[in-house]
């Protein structure tokens, strides 16, 4: 037999109270109201079997976009900081050169804040989901970063939960 709420036009409006925290009485009495009946224990059935492991699904996903964006991030830094170590050794600079290095430092500023904000962002999403899942997302970067990439995120991970 398929599944009541998956079948139901009201779908939506369900799983979105749920999230908001109705219990599965008060969506049963919703549902009434829509001119369906839809039991508890369907309710509780559908959000056990086919929204929590959506939503779950979806966290992982963003979790992994934002490791990944936070090593690009670091990366692009770290390369950026490589090119001006390059073109600008210490020695005197004319005007033009001195705005340009002025103008890359500025920038590196700007990326240093936002790739901090991530950082701290992917740290407090993750807390918040479930508490062994610092060994999660370690695993996650582990498979999805260059080795070095990984040690050095492990770092940076480890640092501010543990320092």
């Amino acid at each position: 037999m398929r599944c009541k709420v998956c079948l139901s036009h009201y779908r939506e409006i369900y799983e979105g109270n749920f999230i908001k925290g109705y219990s599965f009485r008060k969506l049963s009495e919703t549902s009434k109201e829509l001119g369906e009946y839809i039991s508890r224990k369907s309710f509780q059935t559908h959000m056990r079997k086919h929204l929590l492991p959506f939503i779950t699904t979806q966290k992982d996903a963003l979790l992994y976009y934002m490791l990944l964006c936070s090593e690009l991030a670091h990366s692009i830094l770290e390369g950026s900081r490589h090119v001006r170590n390059q073109l600008y050794p210490k020695k005197a600079l004319s005007n033009s050169e001195e705005e340009l290095l002025i103008r890359y430092l500025k920038e590196e500023v700007a990326l240093s804040g936002v790739i901090a904000e991530l950082d701290k962002n992917i740290i407090n999403k993750t807390l918040a989901m479930s508490p062994d899942l610092e060994s999660k997302v370690l695993k996650c970067a582990r498979e999805a970063f260059p080795t070095d990439y990984y040690d050095r995120f492990a770092r940076r991970w480890l640092e501010p939960l543990h320092a």
